[in-house]
């Protein structure tokens, strides 16, 4: 069963809801996931199961997952907001947290996802 989240900041970006992780359907060949692409600073969901994950606006590879610690720049004790488990496909689980992440809009570390429900 895949989530439902959207991500925001308080400069007024929005990313709409998006759809993280699989359905009954595609689970085993698709993985949804936030990327950020530093070449034209976006936030899409990219397929982490492809080969080769290319920005979805420019085709650019300069990709980084939203799990990567250089988006994520608050730590401590945090919640899970998404998890998806990727241990035997990419080495390790794919997961969000209620921390700050960098903006694609505002390069501040104010971006938050929030879960907004389940699709299966």
């Amino acid at each position: 069963m895949g989530s439902m989240v959207e991500a925001t900041c308080a400069c007024g970006y929005s990313s709409g809801v998006m759809g993280l992780g699989g359905d009954r359907g595609n689970y085993l060949t698709y993985c949804g996931f936030p990327c950020y692409c530093s070449a034209c600073k976006s936030l899409f969901v990219a397929n982490m199961y492809a080969p080769d994950v290319l920005c979805a606006n420019c085709d650019a590879s300069s990709v980084v997952p939203y799990d990567d610690p250089i988006l994520e720049l608050t730590h401590g004790v945090v919640n899970e907001i998404f998890s998806w488990n990727t241990t035997k496909r990419l080495g390790r689980e794919l997961k969000l947290h209620d921390s700050k992440y960098l903006c694609p809009s505002c390069d501040d570390v104010s971006l938050t996802f929030e879960s907004t429900g389940v699709f299966s």
